[in-house]
């Protein structure tokens, strides 16, 4: 992720503002929502590293009981408030006292930590996805785009994928303690296109990045110009 710390003098003195909503366009968002869909894949791939714990079992259960209350926590508004608080405010306040990118690992490690309870693979996912819309965010400089990567994430996860493949099946029928095998998760077709999609969802958004920064010109502020 080449690019995220500022080429400033002096990365310890960006006047970054708060909550930053601005307009993006919309083939940025269009990225935006392809690239979440495109890492679901990854995602899931990630519960083959570790043994399924037993509490993930019950959150798969709730998910698949209460559809609506998931969509309430995982789409909106619960990502709409994660994005808020970690990328409008605490990312925010850690770049004006320290280097962009170990701002966004920092705040990273922190939000990775909030979703302890659900086990080892769901802190390794939040990790690398904040690092994802870290970059988004700050490369795009508004929350926007960061929150639609976030919450068509989370959608196509519990509302497409999981459907499509009967994954929540396949995580309550493995024993707790036990790993799920590979290709018990997703198939090799979809594999490869998730990340062809992936990959013309990152060049989509890098072009836009570079559109949106030559755009600007002389009246960007320091926090954009990065």
């Amino acid at each position: 992720m080449a690019g995220i710390a500022g080429s400033s003098s002096n990365p310890r003195s960006i006047k970054t503002p708060f909550l930053p909503i601005r307009r993006v366009s919309l083939r940025m968002v269009i990225g935006s929502l392809l690239l979440g869909v495109a890492m679901v894949c990854p995602s899931f791939l990630v519960y083959a590293l570790f043994p399924i714990p037993a509490q993930h079992k019950s959150y798969a259960l709730e998910t698949v009981s209460f559809p609506l209350a998931a969509f309430f926590l995982h789409v909106f508004p619960g990502p709409l408030v994660e994005e808020l608080v970690y990328r409008g405010l605490f990312l925010q306040i850690a770049r004006r006292y320290m280097p962009t990118g170990i701002a966004i690992g920092l705040v990273s490690i922190v939000f990775a930590l909030t979703h302890t309870p659900r086990g080892p693979a769901n802190v390794l996912n939040a990790f690398l996805m904040s690092l994802i819309i870290s970059w988004i965010f700050v490369r795009s400089g508004s929350l926007i785009s960061g929150y639609v990567f976030h919450a068509t994430l989370n959608y196509a996860a519990l509302f497409v994928i999981s459907p499509m493949f009967n994954l929540m099946d396949k995580l309550m029928a493995v024993t707790p303690g036990s790993r799920i095998p590979v290709g018990d998760i997703l198939p090799t077709w979809w594999i490869g296109i998730s990340l062809a999609m992936g990959v013309g969802a990152m060049i989509l958004l890098k072009r836009e990045f570079v559109r949106r920064k030559a755009g600007l010109g002389s009246a960007g502020s320091s926090a954009d110009k990065e």
